[in-house]
């Protein structure tokens, strides 16, 4: 396929400073292919990185100017290992630090290896918001067939919630409850729905109430229950302080508790309540193996798109994209960013 000799290419410059500049093309590092990005969804980790909130800034593993985007899905513009020139892919964002003596990549555990790559986020791997990339061929997924490239866009988040919901293990007659209405907690309630898993979903606002309705799950406004309900499993899918302490506080003893947003600010946690009531509670990063699970949950309708995406941005229009990522008050939580504007959805 015809690869252009330059790509344009969103650089974040400094907090709130960025714009679509003119580059040459990416040249491949061994193992890596170039792709073209059709679609790139924007997400809280992403906000962070444009308002430098990111953490990963102060651990000095991300630096500006960096070029975001890791939520994606693409076509294959030449052979990799794997795939021929033409594939429609999308990209496991977690890639292993390259280092054949590392026992935590080489065993699998690449999330656990603090010289891990994340694409577009972290140690200066480019993103995915550029007209051509670079992209790690053993990180690459095919797209099936009956599964838009605008869908797919939606796998990355996707991992992270099922990730969580296989290590807290639900099944049928068990109470769960998901902390927060956004990608990840709206995409965690229809997969439960699916396997016959009652499920709430805790509420900030009625903004989301009927998105919620549709997902099959039970929507929950904050403060407007009288006790306090406690559940065997509790998803932590929002990423804030108060968020991450409203999990913990309605964990029924033995509950298992998975943390899956990453909240900026500090988080007090009552450990007596923890150790007391024998609750389980873990971090989740990313979902290894979770990858063709999102895809076929979406070819299957268990994961219904039209509930998550909000709009879809042309790239010229990136500021605009962003400040509706950052506008409260929206029923879909996704705002994707149409990189190829001849991509077919």
């Amino acid at each position: 396929m015809n690869v252009p000799e330059t790509v344009r290419a969103l650089h974040i410059t400094g907090p709130d400073r960025f714009g679509i500049v003119e580059k040459p093309r990416p040249e491949p590092r061994p193992g890596h292919s170039l792709a073209a990005p059709a679609y790139v969804g924007l997400c809280g980790t992403d906000l962070d990185l444009f308002d430098g909130s990111m953490p990963y800034f102060a651990e000095g593993v991300a630096t500006y100017p960096l070029q975001p985007g890791h939520e994606w899905s693409g076509t294959l513009l030449e052979s990799s290992e794997h795939l021929a020139a033409g594939a429609r892919i999308i990209l496991d964002a977690v890639i292993d630090c390259g280092r054949p003596e590392c026992e935590l990549c080489t065993s699998g555990h690449v999330v656990r290896c603090q010289e891990r790559y994340e694409f577009g986020v972290r140690k200066g791997l480019d993103g995915a918001l550029a007209t051509v990339v670079s992209a790690p061929d053993e990180y690459m997924l095919r797209v099936p067939d009956g599964v838009r490239l605008r869908d797919a866009a939606l796998v990355e988040p996707m991992v992270t919630t099922l990730e969580g919901i296989r290590r807290t293990a639900p099944v049928p007659g068990e109470e769960v409850l998901i902390v927060g209405s956004a990608t990840l907690g709206l995409a965690g309630a229809m997969v439960l729905a699916a396997r016959g898993i009652r499920t709430h979903v805790l509420l900030r606002n009625e903004t989301r109430m009927e998105t919620v309705e549709a997902t099959g799950a039970i929507p929950w406004l904050a403060g407007t229950r009288a006790a306090v309900e406690r559940f065997d499993v509790v998803l932590e899918a929002a990423g804030t302080s108060s968020s991450v302490q409203a999990a913990l506080a309605h964990a029924a003893a033995g509950a298992r508790v998975a943390l899956l947003g990453v909240p900026t600010e500090p988080v007090p946690i009552d450990i007596g309540n923890l150790v007391i009531h024998d609750i389980s509670a873990q971090g989740v990063l990313n979902g290894p193996g979770q990858y063709p699970h999102g895809l076929a949950a979406i070819a299957s309708g268990e994961v219904k798109p039209e509930l998550l995406i909000d709009r879809v941005f042309p790239f010229e229009d990136i500021e605009a994209a962003v400040a509706r990522s950052r506008e409260p008050g929206r029923a879909r939580p996704k705002v994707l960013v149409q990189v190829d504007p001849e991509a077919p959805e």
